[in-house]
């Protein structure tokens, strides 16, 4: 219903029934601030940061459980919870380390190295991502001397 219809509707009540037309008088008045107040702009902000919030929690619920299976050793299980993480948050820096660990502990240390590296670019900054890519290559070039 436009607001002409509920003005429309409002005069023809005055005339009819003074009470139901002081409601509807109040709910136009009401229904005129907010169309002042709120563009589908403002709206589809709110439903984007909504989306966002559901997001992220979301991924941080996907981590937590990857965090669980990674503890319990359940490596196959931790890495499809990091990795639906990632698809989540993409710049989810503890989730990328963790699934460094989790290749590490699969034995596969140089798909390990390549996520952690990636991360580091990512953020130079992390230093656990920084100590564990050097506590990695340095297992990596023992077993190249042993050879």
């Amino acid at each position: 219903m436009t607001t002409t219809d509920l003005q429309n509707k409002l005069r023809k009540l005055k005339m009819e029934n003074k009470n139901e037309a002081k409601g509807l008088e109040d709910l136009l008045k009401e229904k005129e601030l907010f169309d002042k107040e709120f563009t589908i702009n403002d709206i589809d902000f709110n439903f984007k940061d909504f989306i966002h919030r559901e997001i992220t929690i979301k991924g941080e619920t996907l981590f937590k459980h990857g965090v669980a299976a990674l503890k319990e050793n359940k490596l196959i299980e931790a890495l499809g919870y990091f990795y639906a993480a990632l698809t989540l948050n993409p710049k989810h820096g503890k989730a990328m380390n963790n699934l460094a660990i989790s290749f590490y502990k699969l034995g596969q240390k140089e798909k390990a190295v390549e996520i952690l590296k990636e991360l580091l670019n990512m953020d130079p900054e992390n230093k656990t991502a920084s100590e564990n890519l050097k506590i990695i290559e340095g297992e990596l070039y023992e077993e190249k001397e042993e050879e």
